[in-house]
């Protein structure tokens, strides 16, 4: 079965695609929960610590640990990310398996959908 050039794209996209809307659930998710947390770990903090180091100091320690956890929130995703194939590779990959035929049809295939994309543009502006 030939496979056409949407066939080809849409297996290539597949994965990355459905990686970054589990990605997506789950950081919602854990959004909620960590928003409804901070909010009652700031208000005991500040509980705590008003009286031991005075209410400007309790407030700048309190920035203080926001400021951390902020960077941790951009650092740890980027340390932790897996290093796979990109999607260029993935589809170099699937390109190279094909046999020469289906190749060189897919990129006939790519060249007719631009040239009628391009044709019919032109052409729907005129009366």
């Amino acid at each position: 079965m030939r496979r056409t050039l949407t066939d080809f794209l849409g297996s290539v996209l597949d994965a990355p695609i459905s990686r970054l809307r589990n990605w997506a659930i789950g950081v919602a998710i854990c959004a909620a929960g960590v928003i409804g947390t901070i909010y009652y770990a700031a208000a005991a903090a500040l509980l705590a610590l008003e009286p031991k180091v005075g209410a400007i100091y309790a407030h700048l320690i309190l920035a203080a640990v926001f400021l951390v956890i902020a960077l941790l929130a951009i650092a740890i995703p980027r340390l932790m990310a897996s290093r796979s194939d990109s999607i260029a590779e993935r589809a170099h990959a699937q390109a190279k398996a094909m046999p020469k035929n289906e190749r060189l049809a897919m990129v006939i295939e790519a060249l007719l959908a631009g040239f009628n994309a391009s044709t019919s543009r032109k052409t729907a502006g005129k009366p």
